[in-house]
């Protein structure tokens, strides 16, 4: 008889060691959580992945606390987030306008338009960002520079293809690849003098387009027509 009751108080106490050093944490009744270290237990606030009895601190396995939903869920896209920007492109004052607006203000808005260039934009009656893109003579550069990577070796037997109107009689036999290097005074219409007055920015046909101000204007007239205001989303 002592040894049955030995027996089954030795089972008793090693179910109760086990559940001193491996009992889960578990809900106090006012929701905080307690934890069991072997050195006894402590109380706290819950975090994410906490173990929680199910049915008070003699359960054995529990669940986990969960995140709450409203940390995960994402953000609305506010006006200041959203969409493109020119920050490299367009100078600081005038980043916030619409392409519209940028279509329509005066060129130096833009980035590499100094003080000299827009001097010698106005020989050209060059006023406004749209201005530059529109421009003419800078259409037709871009034109050649394009054309030229298409350009092949040898002009076909009996071709009639050309662009004489764009060029001075004197450079209408040349290759897409010669004109590139003239100066902007081969397109009809450009004088030498104003060449000379355009300098180092517009010097050559190359160079005139593939002026990177030139470009930037053009994409931003091309797009701007594409632009929705917040009254429209």
């Amino acid at each position: 008889m002592l040894r049955l009751l030995g027996a089954e108080f030795l089972s008793w106490a090693k179910r109760s060691e086990c559940r001193k050093y491996y009992r889960p944490r578990c809900w106090s009744a006012y929701g905080s959580v307690i934890r069991n270290d072997g050195n006894g237990a402590t109380e706290g606030n819950a975090t994410s992945g906490d173990t929680i009895a199910t049915q008070g601190c003699g359960v054995e396995d529990g669940g986990l606390l969960q995140s709450s939903p409203s940390s995960s869920s994402s953000t609305k896209r506010t006006g200041n987030s959203r969409g493109i920007n020119l920050g490299n492109g367009v100078k600081k004052p005038f980043q916030a306008l619409s392409l519209g607006s940028l279509a329509d203000s005066p060129v130096e808005v833009l980035v590499g338009i100094t003080p000299r260039a827009k001097e010698s934009l106005q020989i050209f009656h060059i006023q406004t960002v749209r201005d530059l893109a529109n421009w003419k003579f800078a259409r037709w550069a871009e034109a050649i520079v394009v054309m030229r990577d298409a350009e092949g070796e040898k002009r076909p037997s009996g071709a009639v293809m050309n662009i004489d109107g764009a060029l001075d009689r004197e450079h209408e036999h040349r290759s897409l690849a010669q004109l590139c290097r003239l100066g902007i005074d081969a397109l009809q219409g450009i004088s030498p003098d104003k060449r000379r007055a355009v300098g180092r920015y517009m010097g050559s046909v190359e160079k005139l387009g593939t002026w990177k101000p030139i470009l930037l204007a053009r994409a931003i007239c091309t797009l701007a027509d594409t632009e929705r205001t917040p009254t429209e989303e």
